[in-house]
């Protein structure tokens, strides 16, 4: 197919023309005027042509020039040259490409690029809206779908914002909540090499990661509990009053600790002096000084010499004179005035002053709670297991008083 040049004359070639009857003898007698010729334009306009110089080619046999003139090639698009006379030869037609001076010059003019081993296309218009260009000639574009999705070429637009044009990194801005989390991080996008290489050496003055963790640290004063001395004996810059350490501490306020009576090891060497080498019982004489409260005075050990030394232990009360003895639970303990005890319950007899006498025994508790038996209740619980009423079950007959003998042949 020819190609032509819009609104420009120009001669083409028409033929072969044969004779109708057998169909390959030339036809050297053609005449536009005496037969059917016609010009078939694009968007189906027709033209007659009957009266277009038209000759025949020497020494080419039944083929013929004619000459289109201007307003012939007007259209951009397929022209169709057709001549026909049924009584003379076959029908003849002839198709071209009409197209438009730039292109046609691009193509077939002296100067025309030709071939573009860069690919490149000069377009003026894209579906007919005209192409305008931005820095250093280049068109803008502007996207209305991608993959038939209206919203993937906003978003597109969106993220090429947000992306520095010099260098391709993350703009100022944010992400938006859920984009960074398990799920949107696949497994091994993060490796040790890559990790390491991010957060920076190991030595810890450059790396990102402790020097994150110091200042946690920092903020919450937890680096005074190894490293950095604080700033006073009275803690409360660095241990807020009535936080669970300063309650744990302090009783709430730190500014009541003193180091050197509170401190772990001023109340363990208290415990070595008062503890270390004592006997497992300390006993002595005692006074009573109101109902269940009694002053000791050691004969054999030690009494401690500080508060609460005796939490929930056993103390063991005699009367001399009685021959009673009793059990208490040690409630309360004064060791820095006059050793004074209190037990759970009051004496079943009236102690003597510095004639009864106790017995503590250090390794023995008393449940939290419950009182120590009485010489009453003791006494009633021996009447039931030995199943008679009899005085110290030591009267003469009584089981008591037979146990006690048994072996001795007296009864």
């Amino acid at each position: 197919m020819q190609i032509l040049k819009q609104s420009t004359q120009v001669i083409v070639r028409v033929g072969p023309f044969v004779d109708v009857g057998d169909g390959f003898t030339p036809q050297t007698d053609i005449g536009l005027a005496g037969n059917e010729a016609e010009l078939l334009k694009n968007a189906s306009v027709e033209v007659d042509i009957s009266g277009r110089t038209f000759t025949a080619v020497t020494n080419c046999r039944g083929w013929y020039d004619l000459t289109l003139i201007t307003g012939d090639t007007d259209t951009v698009g397929l022209l169709t040259v057709v001549v026909q006379d049924d009584s003379d030869c076959l029908p003849v037609f002839r198709d071209f490409q009409v197209v438009e001076e730039s292109i046609y010059a691009s193509l077939f003019a002296a100067s025309a690029v030709g071939f573009d081993s860069n690919q490149r296309v000069n377009v003026g218009k894209w579906l007919s809206q005209a192409v305008t260009l931005s820095t250093n000639n280049k068109p803008d574009v502007n996207i209305d779908e991608i993959s038939d999705d209206q919203t993937a070429a906003s978003n597109l637009e969106l993220f090429t914002e947000i992306l520095e044009n010099a260098t391709g990194l993350i703009d100022a801005g944010s992400f938006k909540a859920g984009a960074i989390n398990a799920a949107a991080i696949a497994d091994a996008a993060i490796d040790n090499a890559t990790f390491a290489a991010d957060v920076g050496s190991t030595v810890y003055a450059s790396n990102i990661i402790a020097l994150a963790v110091r200042k946690v640290l920092d903020e919450l004063n937890l680096d005074h509990l190894l490293k950095v001395v604080t700033a006073a004996a009275n803690m409360t810059t660095e241990v807020v009053d009535n936080t669970i350490f300063s309650r744990i501490l302090a009783n709430g306020d730190t500014s009541a600790f003193v180091p050197s009576t509170d401190g772990l090891q001023p109340i363990r060497d208290r415990g070595d002096a008062a503890w270390a080498g004592a006997p497992e019982a300390v006993s002595g004489t005692f006074a009573d000084v109101s109902s269940g409260v009694y002053d000791l005075t050691a004969t054999l050990g030690t009494l401690a010499t500080f508060d609460d030394a005796y939490p929930n232990m056993i103390i063991c009360f005699y009367d001399n004179s009685g021959d009673i003895y009793e059990t208490k639970r040690i409630t309360d303990y004064d060791g820095t005035g006059a050793t004074r005890v209190t037990v759970d319950s009051d004496l079943g007899f009236v102690p003597q002053d510095g004639v009864d006498t106790f017995v503590i025994y250090r390794a023995a508790y008393a449940p939290v709670g419950e009182a120590s038996v009485s010489e009453a209740d003791r006494n009633a619980i021996a009447d039931q297991v030995w199943d008679e009423a009899q005085a110290d079950h030591i009267a003469q007959g009584s089981t008591g008083q037979r146990q006690q003998h048994s072996g001795r042949g007296r009864y």
